[in-house]
């Protein structure tokens, strides 16, 4: 019989604190609505490979639901470091979020999901991976993440369209 040691609650954390842990800090991005069987294989497989490229990286995620969510569980049942970015509004959150991070930062009220977004790519060194459901487009989130690692001087070739 396997005894598995109870997990302890995500630890709110600074980015210094990240600094401090890893210095590969891999920012991902995805859409939020619910993710068929059919993304989620294609989200692993593109995982697998993020995973073997990078074996002490924290993954950095948005804590909603769909992507963010099904990143943050594969990460942390694989023993990745997932650190969390909270937006202020939790309407999107993954109501299971404490269950799949390592550590988090909760944005101030007063924020909203693009500032949440700057903060995500604040706290990333590269951009581990986006998946949009569809073609650039300006009113996306995830499209605007993407342009975020741009303007940071971040390449971002690791886009997987969803549809």
């Amino acid at each position: 019989m396997v005894v598995r040691k109870k997990a302890s609650p995500p630890r709110r954390l600074t980015l210094e604190d990240l600094e401090g842990i890893s210095k590969w800090r891999l920012g991902f991005t995805g859409k939020s609505d619910e993710l068929d069987s059919w993304d989620q294989v294609r989200i692993l497989a593109f995982l697998l490979g993020v995973a073997r490229r990078w074996p002490h990286a924290i993954w950095v995620t948005g804590g909603c639901v769909g992507v963010d969510a099904f990143i943050a569980m594969v990460g942390h049942a694989t023993g990745f470091h997932v650190h969390t970015v909270l937006p202020a509004n939790h309407v999107k959150v993954d109501p299971e979020w404490k269950k799949s991070c390592t550590s988090y930062y909760q944005m101030p009220n007063g924020t909203d999901y693009m500032d949440r977004n700057d903060e995500l790519v604040n706290r990333s060194t590269h951009m581990g991976g986006a998946f949009p459901d569809g073609p650039e487009q300006q009113r996306s989130g995830t499209w605007a993440t993407v342009r975020r690692f741009r303007r940071k001087g971040v390449k971002t070739t690791r886009i997987v369209v969803l549809n």
